[in-house]
Formats: structure tokens, sequence, C-alpha cells
């Protein structure tokens, strides 16, 4: 009777280890074209499109990544806002509009190319796990500006 009993288990505990390696295999085999290269975008906008003037950037993250940055000032800005673009979204050019509007309003902007997109360097997405760095260059050029004014990331 052992024996008859012994051979199901093993057949369900292998079966129930095949299934959980394919649903561990599932999001690398969604995520993997996403994360391991360069976007690089088809459009990239002008301030001048929207009405406004915008000083090209470069910053430098805390891991050396050279990223393409804009600078939309408002006269006494109230804040400064961070804009950035998602993993496979326009470029954050496409963004002009709203820091326009912004900027009407008494907002500065600053618009962050994330790394390993358009003119940013890097070559490997990271899902948020170092992309964070990103914004913190942003932050430390706003606070590096006027270290009192309120940034929105």
């Amino acid at each position: 009777m052992r024996k008859r009993l012994k051979t199901p288990v093993i057949l369900l505990s292998a079966l129930i280890a095949l299934i959980v390696a394919g649903l561990t295999y599932i999001p690398y085999m969604q995520m993997d074209g996403y994360v391991r290269r360069h976007v690089d975008f088809g459009r990239i906008y002008e301030a001048s499109e929207f009405g406004i003037e915008a000083e090209r950037l470069t910053l430098v993250t805390d891991d050396g990544l050279s990223l393409a940055a804009w600078r939309v000032d408002a006269e006494k800005p109230r804040a400064a806002v961070i804009f950035t673009s998602g993993i496979h979204n326009p470029s954050v050019t496409a963004f002009f509009g709203h820091a326009a509007m912004l900027q009407k309003e008494g907002f500065s902007s600053v618009l962050v190319e994330m790394r390993a997109h358009g003119e940013s360097e890097g070559d490997l997405i990271c899902l948020g796990t170092k992309e964070y760095l990103d914004v913190g260059a942003a932050a430390g050029y706003v606070q590096s500006i006027d270290p009192e004014l309120p940034i929105v990331a």
C-alpha cells in the first residue's frame, strides 16, 4: 500500500515544482525585452513648440551616469517640479506642455530623461532599483540652485 501512495506523491510534487518554475519564469520572459535595452524615441519635442524656453542640462547620477535634462524657469518659483517619463513612454520632452502650464502658475520644472532613455547614458532599465538616483540627481541640481525651494517629484 505504501508503494502505491509514494508514486502519486512524487508525481504530484514534481508537477508542483514544474508549475512553480514556470510561474517564476513568466515575469522574466515578459520583462526581459523591456529592461535589457536602450530606449530611443521617435520624436523629441522642443520647448518652443509650447511657447517656453528651456535650458538643456546634463545631470550626473551618484553612480556616474550622465542624464539629458531640461530646465524651465518660473519667475520667483513657488516650487520645482521634476518630470520623468515611464519605461517606454514618449520622451520626457512631451511634458513641456505641462511645464508651460506650471510656469504660468509660478512653478519651475526639471525634465529628466531617465537612464537608458534617449540621450541619457545607460543600457539597462532597472525598474526603479536605480532610477531613484536619476531623480536624486535632479533634486540635487535644484537644491544647488536654491536650497530652500520645495521639490515635487
